[in-house]
């Protein structure tokens, strides 16, 4: 079905969602949508992000789709997946 296709889910399932919170207030910027939003706020939606992740990383397994956990060490975590990314347009 997906032969002449990447597909690359990424996720974040090993997150608290304080840990969540932290990385979003971190990065943010001007004009990003976590600005105006409170703490509060934002941990909810952080738990539901979280708990999305935690079903893609499922459903990534059951249709053996490439999942990318970008949990922690998301710079190495990337750099990694385009190393894959290459190897597997070099098999096609």
């Amino acid at each position: 079905m997906f032969e002449n296709n990447i597909i690359i889910v990424f996720g974040y399932p090993d997150l608290t969602k304080e840990e969540c919170l932290s990385n979003w207030r971190t990065y943010q910027r001007l004009k990003d949508w976590t600005r105006n939003k409170s703490d509060e706020t934002l941990l909810e939606k952080a738990k539901r992000e979280i708990a999305k992740s935690q079903q893609f990383e499922k459903d990534s397994k059951k249709y053996k789709l490439k999942f990318v956990n970008t949990s922690f060490n998301r710079e190495k975590v990337l750099t990694e997946l385009l190393g894959w990314v290459k190897n597997e347009l070099n098999k096609k």
